[in-house]
């Protein structure tokens, strides 16, 4: 990760309750996804074994083709990926569990309906069992991420078959116990996956974090939080070439602390770094547009790539900052200290810079310049 890529991942997911609900969204979904389609073949199976139902077979399609459509909305309710709202994470959640939470009530319907329809126990009765045992398994492993909804579709699955089979079905009530058992098992077994999701959720994210702490520091100047030699290298090569190739502008500026070292004997190596952070909390206000960026790229020195500038405009933005560094003195403890720099600007001269290098060379010449002119002033090239 890089530059405005980490910078974008580190705006969006970082944050750790949007973390949370981006991935839970996107597990729901991928796990979610194939259960329509085991409902609709076991209800096909489990439709063409009761006998009144053979007798109309337009009628034992209609389960399958509930569930089918049921796992078609399950597919189209994509989970809002770009998006860095928590509540539309929460509105696309309690859509799909709609969905999910009408499969779960159809199923129990059918465990209801072979009770009813089944003469003792029947094959009807064995493969509804077995696969209400399985989707209760199903849901407390795959839906952990959702603890509460994941409770109300064991409930929606299991109860009414309960409820129905202990006290209206005849010879119901062992079949009743069986269920109830495995469904107070599955709960349990839930309450162990959902906490178990949640701390694997926590150490991505907490692992995240230390990755993007991580490449911060690879790429920033401790000191004073501007990017430093190595970003800026990486930057002002993509950014060169990707201004050659569209023949676009491209400025840079160069700047100088002046008599810095004259600052760290006079008043200590402590002001010293007051001076850098003063100065580059200066430099990150004026330059604040998503193209700019601002390093250290020396001890005193720093560089300014200014992309869509001309090398006028780079000039002008550079006298900006010089008028604003003379009128901000840095405070150090009861002291005022001045601070000047010099600086050089230009733009990327497409006829006459083969490479990065060349260009840079040129301004860091201007640079030089301007120390040698007497400070404190900026020279163009």
């Amino acid at each position: 990760m890089h530059d405005a890529a980490l910078d974008a991942f580190a705006d969006r997911w970082l944050d750790a309750d949007l973390y949370r609900l981006r991935r839970a969204a996107r597990d729901l979904y991928v796990r979610a996804l194939r259960g329509g389609i085991y409902y609709a073949a076991a209800s096909a199976v489990f439709v063409m074994t009761i006998e009144p139902v053979r007798e109309l077979p337009w009628f034992a399609w209609i389960s399958p083709i509930a569930y089918l459509v049921l796992a078609l909305l399950r597919y189209l309710n994509k989970v809002p990926e770009g998006s860095t709202e928590s509540d539309d994470y929460r509105r696309w959640r309690f859509r799909h569990w709609l969905v999910i939470d009408a499969g779960c009530v159809l199923w129990s319907g059918h465990m209801i309906a072979a009770g009813l329809l089944s003469q003792g126990y029947s094959v009807t009765l064995t493969v509804g069992l077995l696969c209400c045992f399985a989707y209760n398994s199903a849901i407390c492993h795959a839906f952990a991420m959702n603890r509460r909804a994941a409770y109300l579709a064991l409930t929606l699955l299991s109860l009414p078959p309960i409820i129905a089979f202990a006290f209206f079905i005849h010879d119901g009530l062992p079949i009743a116990i069986g269920l109830a058992v495995q469904g107070s098992y599955a709960m349990a077994m839930l309450d162990r996956a959902s906490k178990d999701y949640a701390t694997q959720i926590s150490n991505e994210h907490a692992l995240l974090l230390s990755r993007a702490e991580t490449e911060r520091l690879v790429r920033t100047d401790v000191l004073t939080g501007l990017s430093n030699r190595r970003e800026y290298e990486h930057r002002w090569e993509q950014a060169w070439h990707m201004a050659a190739r569209q023949g676009g502008d491209l400025a840079l500026l160069v700047i100088d602390l002046d008599y810095f070292k004259q600052i760290n004997d006079t008043y200590g190596h402590a002001a010293g770094d007051a001076c850098l952070r003063h100065f580059a909390q200066i430099l990150s206000q004026q330059f604040r547009r998503a193209g700019d960026l601002c390093a250290r790229i020396g001890g005193e020195e720093f560089a300014v790539i200014l992309s869509g500038i001309s090398a006028f405009e780079a000039a002008k933005l550079g006298r900006d900052f010089s008028d604003a560094l003379i009128k901000s003195p840095c405070p150090y403890r009861d002291q005022i200290i001045s601070i000047t720099a010099s600086i050089g600007a230009g733009a990327a001269d497409w006829d006459q810079d083969p490479d990065p290098a060349a260009t840079f060379a040129r301004i860091d010449q201007a640079c030089y310049e301007a120390k040698k002119q007497g400070r404190s002033r900026l020279v163009a090239v």
